[in-house]
């Protein structure tokens, strides 16, 4: 089952908070990928970390802590560098958390893309990113604060940069809170088979929003997080069919 990271008794003035973040990597699902993978498939990992996919197979990252923790470890910053590997080398792909920490995570999609016929890639929801306790124990700014990009998945995966103005920005907390006592509405997945179609939301004149006009800013926001809460509730859908054995009438995570 998906593991909690708890916060209680924490205090600043009179608010006492009681969060449940969800953090790790979900148990269901990783039994639903390895479902995916058959006996002698390559399997590359991307940013191990400390919590490495079971059947990876191989590891690129560009933390040297890591080459410390895996034998087959190669570094590579896929924000930058070109993966050592030739063209569809690895039969499946996985990487958790790592393309929304990246400072050009589009170079990294083509990277992947090269070098993958399939896997998944997941990211924190844009509720998530928005969410003033996600990391913050006491709601000292919102979402993770090493992150540079929401990312959602409408079908294709969305990148946007995640600028300092989200801190003037006022959402619903009760709401947010709400949707985020789900686990699988902390998550960004991402499936695919072969190419990976993206978009990156950009700044700037005759781009799609500008920080001067706040409203066009706030207005993506508000779609990415519409959208992060279905593609929840159909993937959570898919993950509670393939546990109970039930026919999935589509495999992939995408909302249809």
């Amino acid at each position: 089952m998906t593991k909690e990271t708890k916060f209680t008794g924490l205090k600043k003035g009179s608010q006492d908070i009681r969060y449940v973040r969800y953090w790790e990597p979900y148990l269901e699902v990783q039994k639903y990928l390895e479902s995916f993978i058959k006996p002698g498939d390559k399997v590359l990992e991307i940013g191990p970390g400390e919590n490495s996919f079971p059947k990876a197979t191989c590891y690129i990252g560009s933390a040297e802590e890591e080459r410390k923790l895996y034998d087959n470890f190669t570094l590579c910053d896929v924000a930058q560098d070109r993966i050592p590997f030739p063209d569809k080398h690895f039969d499946f792909v996985y990487s958790r958390h790592v393309l929304e920490d990246t400072l050009n995570p589009m170079h990294a999609v083509r990277e992947i893309t090269r070098t993958c016929k399939k896997g998944y890639l997941e990211m924190p929801s844009t509720i998530a990113e928005c969410w003033e306790f996600a990391e913050s124990h006491f709601g000292d700014y919102k979402g993770f604060l090493h992150h540079r990009y929401f990312c959602w998945n409408d079908g294709q995966l969305n990148f946007m940069a995640k600028f300092p103005y989200i801190e003037k920005i006022t959402f619903n907390k009760t709401k947010l809170a709400e949707m985020l006592k789900d686990p699988f509405n902390w998550i960004t997945p991402f499936m695919f088979e072969d190419t990976i179609k993206y978009k990156h939301h950009e700044h700037g004149w005759n781009k799609e929003f500008m920080l001067n006009d706040a409203n066009s800013y706030v207005k993506i926001i508000n779609h990415a997080v519409t959208v992060s809460y279905m593609q929840g509730g159909h993937f959570k859908k898919i993950i509670q069919d393939f546990t109970e054995g039930k026919e999935i009438r589509t495999r992939h995570a995408q909302v249809e």
